[in-house]
């Protein structure tokens, strides 16, 4: 049975990103039972300040097909002679080919890389994964030792070898850091019979929660930074020259960003992905990359706003001629603008809306022509968008449902070469994404298509409450037939009275303090919370005209954004809101809880109003419960 390892863990192959590498350390309970009792000897060697620090345990099948992959392609560069079969030969006495008979130790839960953790560094007794002769167990029985930092080493190693092998493992003479338990080698070394010979996974919930994102990366990187270490002198120059894979600083893509890409191109779909700091310069990316100068533009006309004003603005300096009518309304269309246009692009579904233009239509007759299409979208239905042909090029923003609200940025999905185009135009501006940035969305991104399919669905029954409420004219939820896949939490709601829906609001604020109530304010969604937004809400008052006139939507609208709580603990909350905001209508002064938000408040009567709102929502809980 596997068990995770209780010991100090750097597990070098995460930090190093290779594919599948476990984010903490597994072993077979009795390989661990052993560690723990090395440690012991350790300490009562020299002292407890000291400990076995577990550098690779349970190696996932990819990590090793990974590792076996990379050494092989290092070996190509170093002997560009070689036939095939010599270096794979070469390859196989450094790395263990990724067979399943007899399978490599580490893939077994029987095999350990460890080192003494001495004054919190781990390299006193020579760094993982030398394979050089001073990386062998047997280099000090060769060698005397040449400076202080050496001796250290040969005794620290001796303290380390002669503990794992009382413990019951077995080491190899061509690493100092590595032991086996049970495996097939340590039943070759002690006669007896071999206990782990089958290919282990960690737990499914650790495993598929977390792993699998594959990129090449050969360079040791800091994954959280920027900062990269360099081997040599000719891999720096390498780097810098451009001829090596791996990046230089982070001028042009990360490896954090290019983990990121082949980890959500695998998820939505699509050859290849590259990212920007946000959704709205990624948008812009994606069009100004593939618009020529002087070029023809239809724009739906509900789009974001910021984006309209910013494809307007770069239209303006590039000569662009820019269209605008509904695509979701074919009685609109020009058919003849549709097939000259270079691109077209819209939102799907639209922002407050949630309709959907009709893609498969709009794609007909641009197939006519020359032009393209680039779809703004959530991230789900990216997949079907791409594999349906129902889009040239998509566009998201990842700070919504793929970073669950903890970041921004904005990825680009397509074929490779577009996608190349969108790379270099990103690319003149500086506009890369932060190493941090890319790692949290890849994160987060691990239970991306689980987290949209829940809220979706809880977002379809909370909109159908709603629709029964006499106090609201529109309920809007994406349509899964026209999206083509789960689209998210997105719900909004028009109001017959602004002056409900800005009270709703201040019923939520007076509330979002407490720990049974899910809703809070925010003007975003796709984060772990359920947030509202109310259209005409004070802290949005200055984008207000500026909206109102691109989306023609008024002051009664708010929008919802379902979040991971419980759909009946968001319904409880929707409904006592309601009914405190009812009550408020016949107690308080509209001039203090009903204004539209055009007006400046008084603070005292301000906080008056919002005591009474608190009292209301207490009695309204308490008698709903």
């Amino acid at each position: 049975m596997l068990v995770p390892v209780q010991l100090t863990s750097i597990l070098k192959y995460r930090h190093a990103a290779l594919r599948g590498a476990y984010s903490s350390p597994w072993l077979e309970e009795a390989a661990h039972r052993r560690l723990l009792k090395a440690n012991e000897v350790v300490q009562r060697e020299i002292g407890r300040d000291v400990t076995i620090c577990v550098w690779d345990a349970l190696r996932h099948f990819e990590t090793q097909k990974d590792l076996y992959r990379r050494h092989l392609e290092d070996l190509r560069m170093q002997h560009p002679n070689f036939a095939e079969e010599a270096l794979h030969r070469l390859a196989s006495t450094v790395v263990r080919p990724p067979v399943f008979d007899p399978p490599p130790p580490h893939t077994t839960g029987g095999a350990v890389d460890v080192t003494l953790l001495v004054s919190e560094r781990d390299d006193r007794l020579g760094r993982f994964d030398d394979f050089s002769e001073y990386g062998r167990a047997d280099y000090f029985l060769r060698h005397n030792p040449k400076s202080k930092e050496e001796l250290a080493a040969k005794v620290y190693r001796q303290i380390l070898a002669e503990a794992m092998i009382e413990a019951g493992f077995v080491g190899i003479e061509e690493e100092w850091w590595h032991f086996e338990y049970g495996t097939t080698y340590w039943a070759e070394k002690t006669g007896r019979t071999c206990i782990y010979n089958e290919v282990q996974t960690a737990p499914a919930s650790t495993f598929l929660a977390e792993q699998v994102q594959a990129f090449a990366n050969p360079q040791i990187v800091n994954m959280r930074g920027v900062a990269q270490a360099f081997g040599s002198p000719d891999a720096r120059q390498a780097a810098l020259q451009g001829t090596s894979k791996g990046h230089y600083y982070a001028r042009t893509r990360h490896p954090n960003e290019r983990a990121l890409a082949k980890q959500l191109a695998q998820v939505v779909g699509g050859q290849d992905a590259v990212f920007a700091p946000s959704g709205l310069s990624a948008a812009i990316g994606a069009v100004a990359s593939g618009m020529p100068m002087n070029g023809e533009l239809i724009v739906d006309r509900n789009i974001y706003y910021e984006t309209n004003e910013a494809l307007r603005a770069l239209g303006k300096s590039n000569g662009w001629r820019i269209t605008v009518f509904d695509l979701a309304d074919p009685s609109e269309w020009n058919l003849e603008l549709l097939r000259t246009a270079d691109i077209v692009f819209c939102d799907h579904p639209r922002n407050w809306y949630l309709s959907a233009p009709a893609l498969a239509e709009i794609r007909q007759v641009i197939r006519q022509g020359k032009g393209e299409l680039i779809v703004d979208t959530s991230v789900q239905p990216v997949q079907s968008l791409l594999d349906k042909n129902l889009a040239d090029v998509v566009v998201c923003s990842l700070s919504k449902y793929p970073s669950a609200g903890e970041t921004l940025g904005g990825g680009i999905f397509g074929c490779e070469p577009r996608i190349v185009r969108a790379h270099n135009w990103l690319r003149r501006l500086g506009a890369a994404m932060a190493p941090e940035a890319a790692d949290t969305i890849r994160r987060q991104s691990a239970s991306l298509v689980d987290r949209i399919d829940r809220v979706t669905w809880k977002a379809e029954r909370i909109a159908n409450w709603l629709k029964c409420l006499p106090e609201i004219d529109v309920v809007n939820v994406a349509d899964l037939h026209h999206v083509g896949a789960p689209s998210g939490g997105q719900i909004s709601a028009v109001f017959y009275s602004p002056e409900f829906a800005a009270c709703l609001e201040e019923v939520v604020s007076w509330n979002s303090h407490r720990d049974d109530f899910p809703l809070k304010l925010a003007c975003t969604f796709g984060a772990h919370f359920t947030t509202i937004e109310h259209f005409g809400a004070r802290t949005g008052a200055a984008d207000l005209p500026r909206r109102a006139n691109i989306h023609q939507i008024g002051p009664g609208w708010i929008r919802i954004g379902v979040g991971h709580e419980s759909e009946d603990l968001i319904l409880r909350a929707l409904e006592n809101s309601i009914l405190t905001v009812r009550l408020l209508k016949d107690q308080l002064c509209r001039d203090q809880c009903l204004s539209s938000g055009n007006t400046q408040r008084d603070q005292s009567r301000g906080e008056s109003s919002a005591q009474a709102g608190k009292t209301i929502y207490d009695g309204v809980r308490m008698f709903a419960e």
